[in-house]
């Protein structure tokens, strides 16, 4: 057990085995640091068979919610602090624009949008004002509470989904969402069979092979111990989304994440003010971005679009 700054005991699991792959060869990578709410380290360990890294030991179900709870979560609010945080909200105001093309592109009006982890619901909104149905699902009850007082329908957690909506959804969205769930595997098996034939599941995820992951290390932002729990890459979250009868359709690089992690990788190392900290993160974020346009390296960040995989449906050749 370990315990949060209140003092209330934590309980750890530490992994015996991949959850994704169930293979008992997890090897130690490296350790983070948890910036945002115990300041504890946290260790990395990395799948001998299907290559994933996950955190290891990591807490439960029931105490990762602990985890969250800091007024610094910048997706859990409307008007973060700081400048980094209002970085985040020009990023993310483009991001829900961005999204919501791929929505309108994909989807016929009137369908049902389903967001797993709505947060504070500014995606669902603007897929709303688009004439789709939605829904969203965010377990952290003040994000959720932001976003019912925008008339959005959020729920807080999954079982609505279980119990069955009475109408299948057109897209299940997870924005930086798959790497935050204790039992991905259970929940892409859930989301297949809810879908339709032609319908899409979108996943955006960091990615762990991009240049400024690499140049950062153990201290790139984007690990975000331990409420991280999976760290992937694109060939990993790809086979993993295979092996649940996934095939992948199309994936967009997202090319402002890589400076919005960077800076605050150098916030959290306490060098963003120094000499040279905002334009080595700056530096980093352009250099990373190069290196996606030429396909030497993955996005900083990635969305993915898939659909469900039946015979005859054919693996594209989808771009960076």
């Amino acid at each position: 057990m370990q315990n949060t700054p209140d003092q209330t005991p934590i309980t750890m699991e530490d992994l015996q085995q991949c959850p994704l792959c169930h293979c008992p060869d997890l090897d130690f990578a490296f350790s983070c640091r948890d910036h945002l709410v115990s300041h504890e380290l946290f260790h990395v360990k990395q799948c001998g068979q299907c290559g994933v890294r996950m955190t290891s030991p990591r807490p439960s179900v029931q105490d990762i919610g602990k985890y969250y709870q800091s007024a610094d979560y910048i997706s859990h609010a409307d008007h973060p602090p700081g400048l980094v945080g209002r970085i985040y909200l020009i990023i993310r105001r483009y991001m829900v624009g961005r999204k919501s093309r791929i929505i309108r592109k994909e989807l016929k009006k009137n369908a049902l949008v389903v967001d797993i982890g709505c947060g504070t619901g500014s995606f669902l909104e603007a897929c709303h004002d688009m004439g789709y149905k939605t829904i969203g699902v965010e377990p952290g009850g003040t994000a959720r509470e932001l976003a019912i007082k925008k008339g959005l329908e959020v729920v807080p957690d999954e079982s609505w989904l279980d119990e069955g909506a009475g109408e299948s959804p057109g897209a299940i969205t997870l924005w930086h969402v798959l790497e935050h769930m204790h039992l991905p595997v259970s929940a892409l098996q859930r989301y297949r069979r809810l879908l339709p034939g032609d319908g899409l599941l979108l996943v955006a995820v960091p990615m762990s092979g991009s240049f400024d992951a690499r140049f950062y290390g153990s201290r790139w932002a984007a690990y975000d111990v331990p409420r991280h729990l999976f760290h992937f890459d694109q060939h990993d979250l790809i086979d993993t989304l295979a092996g649940q009868g996934f095939v992948l359709e199309a994936r967009h690089g997202l090319f402002f994440d890589s400076f919005y992690v960077c800076l605050l990788t150098e916030q959290q190392e306490g060098r963003l003010w120094r000499p040279l900290g905002v334009l080595r993160a700056l530096w980093v974020a352009t250099l990373s971005n190069l290196l996606a346009m030429l396909r030497i390296r993955p996005w900083s960040s990635q969305v993915f679009l898939f659909r469900k995989s039946f015979p005859g449906r054919q693996h594209p050749s989808a771009t960076c």
